[in-house]
C-alpha cells in the first residue's frame, strides 16, 4: 500500500516525551480510506525514521493502521513513528487533529 513517508522529526531528549496528539475520527477510518499507520514503541527507540529507514514510505514489518469507526478519539505519543496512508477510496474522510505538549519553558507571566 503506497503511504506517506513517515515524517516524524521528534525524538524525545533526556528530559521525555513532550508531545501527544489526539485525532477525532469523523468518518470511519478504514484501511483504505487514508487512514494513520503507527510503528508502537518507535518512540522509545529515539530516532527519527529517517535516520534508520532507507525508504520512510516504505511498509514498516511493525505498523499498525489505526482502524476505528466516526467518534473514536485515538490518542497517541507524537513521537511514535506515524504517517498517513494513500486515499483509495471515492471520498475523503474527516477527522480533528489535537496536540498539547508539556511547557519546557516557563510561560511569560507565570
Amino acid at each position: 500500500m503506497p503511504a506517506i513517508t513517515l515524517p516524524c522529526r521528534r525524538v524525545a531528549d533526556e528530559s521525555g516525551f513532550r508531545v501527544c496528539n489526539t485525532i477525532c475520527l469523523l468518518d470511519d477510518f478504514t484501511p483504505t480510506n487514508g487512514t494513520t499507520r503507527i510503528v508502537p514503541g518507535s518512540h522509545r527507540w529515539r530516532k527519527a525514521p529517517q535516520e534508520e529507514l532507507a525508504d520512510p514510505q516504505a511498509l514498516h514489518p511493525e505498523e499498525l493502521l489505526v482502524l476505528g469507526e466516526a467518534g473514536t478519539v485515538v490518542v497517541m505519543n507524537t513521537h511514535a513513528w506515524h504517517g498517513g496512508t494513500a486515499n483509495r477510496a471515492a471520498r475523503s474522510m474527516g477527522f480533528t487533529p489535537a496536540g498539547t505538549s508539556r511547557r519546557v519553558a516557563p510561560h511569560p507571566g507565570a
